[in-house]
C-alpha cells in the first residue's frame, strides 16, 4: 500500500478534479485511492459524484455504507436515487449485518482481483472482524446498547450554489477534507428588517444531490467589439474555451429567454432624420437573420432587455423621450411599453428573476453620484407590487445584477474596492461575498451564473489590458480565461439549458 501521504495527495487531487468538473481525472485518481485503500470512505463518496450512471452511483454509495453504516448523507442520497438503505434499528440489525457482510465480500473481491488474490486469508479474517465491528456499530447506533450519538458529517463547501429543487437539509459538522457539495444541503439567511416592507419572503434555499456538470456542458454567448466596425457582434463558445464561433453581427445587450433558444438584443436603427437610435429586437438561434422589432422609441439609450419567466414580456431601460432612463415592460410581440418606474434619478440594467416575482435593477435614487441595486416585486406581466427595496449599500457603485437560474442568488459588479469586482448575494440582498479577490486591480464586469449555479462568467482586462471572457467558481476559486481574440469583449452570459437533458 502506498504511504499515507501519497494516498492523501491523490485523494486531494481527485477531490479538486471533481469539484472543477474534470470527471475523467477525478475517476482515475479516486479509483487509484480505493484500489490501494478500499475502505477510504471519502474516496467512495467523491466517486459517487463522478459516476457514469445511477447504477454505478448506487454501488459507490452502498460501499460508503458498508464502511460506515451511519453515513447519513450516503443513506439519503441512495433514498433519492430510489434505493432504500436498510434501516439502522435494533429489529433490523440482523438484516443490516447481512447487507454489510455482502458489501464487505464485494469490496474484498474487488481488492483481490486488483491485487492478484494472493492475500485471501488475510481478507477473510479482516472481513470477519469488519462484520463484527459493523454489527457492533448497528447495535450501538440504534440505541440497543447505548443512546444514539451525534453523527459526524463533513461540512459544505462555502458559497457553492447548485440548482433549485432541493428537499433535504443536513447540519454541517467538522471535517479535515471537504466532501462533495452534491451530498450536502444548507439554508440561506433571512431578509433584513430594512427590506421586509417591500420584498416578498421566499423559502430558504437548500442544496440538492445533483451530478456535477463539466464546463464543456455549457455554452457561453459573448458580445465582442471589433474597433474597426461601429457595432459589436455576438459569438458563442463552450465554457471550457473550445468551439469559438460567430453567431451574428450587429448585436449587443443580448438576453436569452428561459428556453435557451429565443433571445432579445439591441441594434441601432437609422431614423428618417439620419440619426442612429438603438431598438430592441427578438430572434431565435434557428435563424438569426429573421428578427422581430419590438420597440420603436427613437430614444438614444434604449438598452438591457430581460425576459419574463414565461417569455411573454421584456423589461428594459430607456429615457423614451424623457431626461433620464426608466424601466419599461413590453410584450415580445411589440406594442406600447408600460412604465415600471418613473423617477428623476434614473433606473437601468433590469434583470427579471427566472423564478418570477422580482426584478432587480440599478438606480442612483438614494445615492447621488453612485448606483445601488434595488429589487421590486412584480406581477407575471411586469406590474410593480409596491415600492422597490434597496439591496446593496456600499461606498461606491454596485451594478449589472444577474440572477441564478432558480432565482435564489444574484451576482453583480461593484467598484467598492477601488476597481470593478464580481460579488454574489442571496436573492433578498443579504450575505454579500467577493468573488474576484486577486485580480491585480483589473476591471471585472458583467457577471452571470451558469445554469447549475456553480460557475460565473464575466469579462475582465486582467491580462494584457484587453477585455476578454472568463469563468470563475461560485466560491471565488479556479478562474479560467476562455476567450483569446483581438477584439474587446463587452459582455458574456451562459446560455440557459435544462439540467435534465
Amino acid at each position: 500500500m502506498a504511504g499515507n501521504a501519497e494516498l492523501q495527495r491523490k485523494l486531494n487531487q481527485g477531490v479538486e478534479a471533481a469539484k472543477s468538473g474534470d470527471r475523467a481525472a477525478a475517476r482515475r485518481l479516486l479509483e487509484e485511492v480505493v484500489e490501494q485503500d478500499e475502505r477510504n470512505e471519502l474516496a467512495w463518496i467523491w466517486l459517487a459524484t463522478v459516476a457514469t450512471g445511477a447504477s454505478e452511483r448506487r454501488e459507490y454509495l452502498r460501499r460508503v455504507l458498508a464502511i460506515n453504516p451511519r453515513n447519513q448523507r450516503a443513506r439519503e442520497a441512495l433514498t433519492r436515487l430510489g434505493d432504500e438503505p436498510v434501516a439502522a434499528s435494533g429489529r433490523a440489525a440482523a438484516s443490516q449485518a447481512q447487507s454489510l457482510q455482502e458489501n464487505v465480500r464485494r469490496t474484498d473481491a474487488l481488492a483481490n482481483r486488483r491485487r492478484g488474490g494472493s492475500t485471501g486469508l488475510i481478507f477473510v479474517i479482516a472481513a470477519a472482524a469488519f462484520l463484527l465491528a459493523g454489527l457492533g456499530i448497528i447495535l450501538f447506533g440504534s440505541g440497543v446498547l447505548n443512546p444514539p450519538a451525534p453523527t459526524v458529517t463533513p461540512p459544505s463547501i462555502a458559497q457553492d450554489v447548485p440548482p433549485a429543487g432541493a428537499t433535504a437539509t443536513l447540519p454541517p459538522q467538522p471535517s479535515s477534507t471537504p466532501v462533495p457539495i452534491e451530498l450536502i444541503t444548507r439554508s440561506a439567511p433571512t431578509l433584513p428588517a430594512t427590506a421586509t416592507a417591500t420584498l416578498t419572503a421566499t423559502p430558504s434555499p437548500t442544496l440538492q444531490v445533483t451530478e456535477p456538470f463539466a464546463l464543456n456542458t455549457f455554452e457561453v454567448f459573448y458580445v465582442s467589439q471589433d474597433p474597426a466596425v461601429p457595432e459589436p457582434s455576438l459569438f458563442s463558445i463552450l465554457a471550457d474555451g473550445t468551439n469559438d464561433g460567430l453567431i451574428e453581427d450587429r448585436m449587443r445587450d443580448v438576453a436569452f429567454a428561459p428556453d435557451g433558444f429565443t433571445f432579445a438584443f439591441v441594434r441601432d436603427v437609422i431614423a428618417d432624420s439620419g440619426a442612429r437610435a438603438p431598438e430592441i429586437f427578438v430572434t431565435t438561434l434557428g435563424d438569426t437573420g429573421i428578427v422581430t422589432q419590438v420597440t420603436r422609441l427613437g430614444a438614444a439609450d434604449t438598452a438591457s432587455p430581460s425576459f419574463s419567466p414565461d417569455a411573454s414580456h421584456l423589461v428594459f431601460s430607456s429615457s423614451a423621450g424623457g431626461s433620464t432612463p426608466d424601466l419599461w415592460v413590453v410584450s415580445v410581440d411589440g406594442g406600447t411599453p408600460a412604465a415600471l418606474t418613473q423617477s428623476p434619478e434614473g433606473e437601468r440594467e433590469p434583470a427579471w428573476s427566472p423564478a418570477g416575482g422580482k426584478i432587480a435593477f440599478t438606480s442612483d435614487q438614494g445615492s447621488a453620484g453612485s448606483t445601488e441595486i434595488y429589487i421590486v416585486n412584480v406581477t407575471d406581466d411586469g406590474e410593480a407590487l409596491g415600492a422597490a427595496a434597496q439591496a446593496t449599500d456600499a461606498d461606491r457603485s454596485s451594478y449589472a445584477p444577474s440572477w441564478s437560474s432558480d432565482g435564489r442568488f444574484i451576482t453583480f459588479a461593484s467598484d467598492r474596492t477601488g476597481d470593478g469586482d464580481i460579488f454574489t448575494m442571496d436573492g433578498q440582498g443579504n450575505n454579500e461575498q467577493l468573488m474576484t479577490i486577486d485580480d491585480q486591480d483589473a476591471e471585472d464586469r458583467r457577471p452571470g451564473f451558469s445554469p447549475d449555479g456553480r460557475w460565473i462568467t464575466f469579462v475582465s482586462n486582467r491580462e494584457e489590458g484587453t477585455f476578454q471572457t472568463y469563468v470563475i467558481r461560485n466560491n471565488g476559486t479556479n478562474v479560467q480565461r476562455i476567450t483569446l481574440n483581438p477584439r474587446v469583449d463587452v459582455s458574456a452570459q451562459f446560455r440557459p439549458r435544462s439540467l435534465t437533458e
